[in-house]
């Protein structure tokens, strides 16, 4: 996305073509708010072949909520997608954020994502569309898990996981996270899970997980960070986990370019592919 002097926020599509990027200004749904309030950004993108997309984002309407939107491109030409249903009980003051876009064809996609703010504070859904036709959103991580899914994996046609982390609400001075997790059986959901805080080292207590990928019909590989904020102050590490058979393995360190000392020396992983 692109931001002006006014704070406005306007989503972008970037492509490159025979060694050149080049970018235009996504379309946005007709209800989305303009001018200074204008606020939408693009965040994934599936590609079936070349010039034939998808995109999901999420934008501000007119009555100033955040809401759920995909552009689609055939043949080389972006156009706004089918509408996605709203979140029940969003307001101006829900917070939207699209995290996973998985696809199977142009018209047939599963979209991630996660709210903070408003009445319902932090909830999970997910957004399915068959056949070009979006269906209601299905809450998977009811309010009071305090469960903010981050990436989805779809290792086999009837397991899926999504991995994220669990929030405690009024912790200080930051909002205590722990490294957490769903699994889809067969369509049926389980109930959000947490893993263990690793032995990174002797004060590693909080974490999170950031991304997932599945590796093969039955492995998966997460990775994340954790950190401390010990008696040494705050110190963050990166990580990755595997599931396999229904179980994670221990979490391993990630080397990265160097030891994290402060909070804002921080070491971070946000995407894995495999």
């Amino acid at each position: 996305y692109a931001t002006t002097s006014s704070g406005a926020s306007a989503p972008l599509i970037a492509t490159l073509d025979a060694g050149k990027w080049a970018s235009i200004r996504a379309p946005v749904p007709s209800d989305a708010a303009s001018g200074a309030k204008a606020t939408g950004v693009l965040t994934r993108i599936q590609c079936t072949s070349v010039g034939n997309c998808v995109a999901s984002g999420s934008y501000t309407d007119t009555g100033g909520a955040q809401a759920a939107f995909a552009d689609l491109e055939t043949s080389g030409t972006w156009a706004v997608g089918s509408p996605l249903p709203a979140i029940p009980g969003s307001s101006d003051k829900t917070s939207l954020v699209t995290s996973t876009l998985l696809c199977t064809g142009l018209v047939d996609c599963t979209l991630l994502a996660s709210t903070s703010g408003g009445t319902q504070g932090a909830v999970t859904y997910l957004f399915t569309e068959t056949a070009g036709t979006w269906a209601t959103p299905t809450m998977i991580a009811a309010p009071s898990t305090h469960f903010v899914g981050a990436s989805m994996a779809c290792p086999s046609s009837t397991t899926c996981l999504v991995v994220g982390e669990v929030l405690t609400p009024g912790s200080a001075p930051l909002p205590i996270e722990r490294a957490a997790y769903l699994v889809e059986t067969s369509g049926t959901w389980s109930p959000v899970a947490t893993l263990p805080a690793p032995r990174l080292y002797p004060l590693a207590r909080f974490g999170s997980l950031r991304s997932i990928t599945g590796a093969s019909a039955t492995i998966c590989v997460a990775t994340g960070d954790w950190f401390s904020n010990g008696n040494a102050g705050f110190s963050m590490s990166a990580g990755a986990t595997t599931w396999s058979d229904g179980e994670w393995s221990s979490v391993g360190y990630v080397r990265t370019p160097r030891k994290a000392k402060t909070l804002s020396d921080e070491n971070i992983l946000t995407g894995i592919a495999c």
